[in-house]
């Protein structure tokens, strides 16, 4: 349970933040490759942040299933994707806005 409440701790503001960046009008601006690692990370890190959720909802019943060197190594990659994905963003609405 205590990791299941740090992974919806560590998972939900990173979420947040991508999510965000896909919604993002200027996305179709943004090179593949800052798109597509975060792309990855928001699946992954969905896939644990739900995999959690079922975890406290059931009470304990159900454990699991990562560690926490794994938690931490995926959320430092996701908020490395989300930083170039946000910059790219950034630079894509200067460039619309130039134009």
């Amino acid at each position: 349970m205590r990791l299941a409440a740090r992974t919806l701790a560590k998972t939900g503001p990173l979420l947040a933040v991508m999510r965000t960046g896909f919604s993002d009008l200027h996305l179709k601006n943004v090179p593949k490759f800052a798109a597509e690692p975060a792309k990855k990370s928001l699946k992954l890190l969905e896939a644990v942040h739900d995999k959690a959720e079922a975890c406290i909802n059931s009470h304990g019943t159900s454990s699991c299933s990562w560690t926490v060197e794994q938690l931490d190594a995926d959320c430092k990659l996701a908020a490395q994707n989300a930083a170039l994905l946000t910059k790219m963003l950034e630079t894509a609405r200067k460039h619309a806005a130039a134009t």
